[in-house]
């Protein structure tokens, strides 16, 4: 079996450090890492081309894109080269998620000793940065038409199995089979940001099951960090995109989660003011039109803070 490596990056050239030195200290080596950079301007283009000329047991591959196209688009398009490398499976991450050394080893050895089972993807745990379970990360979409959140996280317990059944899953430490990717496609580029990973689960679900192996681990040095530091912040053009894209995956799914969930983002959305329903309306109504792709508004940089 082949296995290849996506990370995408944007403007975190230590953490991309990092990450690469987790991918290429692996007990077993990957085949192939791609990096696709998305036209960052501090220093990662000049970092990868360097790096790009060191030779090893691992085949290095860049992609610079001329734009900041979003996970979405970054996916996309690692995962389109990808398939041109002949893997058995890609394993999707940012850049910074940083596998343990096994993390290649007992993914494999789990898909040797369960090559019957037709699985779509195999996710790994994701970790916190002070050792924490994520539990985010893998969750399960309740596809009954009942009133409320459809998303359910996974649940601490589920992380003594050896291994549990996901439907939703987040691109930060998965596996996913290359049969699966041919047949159902790749992540919808168009999604820029929030919910591409979630709308992209569902899809390869069609294919065969998803399962969490809680002893596949990588360390994700994002959710807690990123929280602390947006306290203040009242919206931002994140929410734009997470409430535009989580509309359009509840609507084809769950209509009266749909709802459910309108009311709850428009709530949060409230504590901005004008500004705030400025965005879920403008959200609302490109979600209604399937308007996708990089609002010119609500890009990075975009945000209400308290006053």
């Amino acid at each position: 079996m082949r296995f290849a490596a996506v990370i995408v990056t944007y403007n975190r050239l230590e953490k991309l450090k990092k990450t690469l030195t987790a991918y290429e200290s692996q007990t077993v080596p990957f085949d192939d890492i791609v990096v696709v950079d998305n036209n960052s301007s501090d220093g990662t283009k000049e970092f990868l081309a360097k790096w790009n000329t060191i030779s090893g047991n691992t085949r290095r591959h860049v992609l610079l894109l001329k734009e900041n196209v979003g996970g979405s688009g970054g996916f996309y398009a690692g995962e389109e080269f990808a398939l041109t490398l002949k893997p058995d499976w890609i394993s999707v991450g940012d850049d910074d998620a940083y596998p343990h050394n096994d993390y290649l080893e007992k993914a494999k050895s789990f898909i040797k000793k369960n090559k019957d089972g037709r699985f779509a993807a195999i996710c790994g745990k994701v970790l916190n940065i002070d050792g924490s379970i994520d539990l985010g990360h893998r969750s399960n979409f309740v596809k009954s038409p009942i009133w409320g959140y459809p998303r359910v996280e996974s649940k601490e317990g589920d992380y003594s199995k050896e291994s549990f059944s996901i439907n939703m899953f987040s691109y930060v430490g998965t596996f996913m089979n290359v049969d699966a990717l041919n047949e159902k496609g790749l992540c919808n580029k168009n999604l820029f940001i929030y919910a591409d990973d979630a709308e992209h689960s569902l899809r390869l679900e069609e294919y065969g099951p998803i399962v969490c192996i809680p002893d596949v681990e990588i360390l994700h040095d994002s959710g807690q960090t990123t929280a602390k530091n947006n306290q203040n912040i009242l919206i931002s053009w994140r929410d734009y995109y997470a409430i535009r894209n989580q509309l359009l995956l509840f609507w084809n799914r769950n209509k009266l989660a749909t709802f459910y969930f309108v009311r709850v983002s428009f709530v949060q959305c409230l504590r901005a003011g004008f500004d705030g329903i400025k965005l879920f309306f403008t959200a609302l109504w490109d979600a209604c039109l399937y308007n996708l792709g990089k609002h010119p508004i609500y890009k990075p940089g975009f945000e209400i803070r308290k006053k």
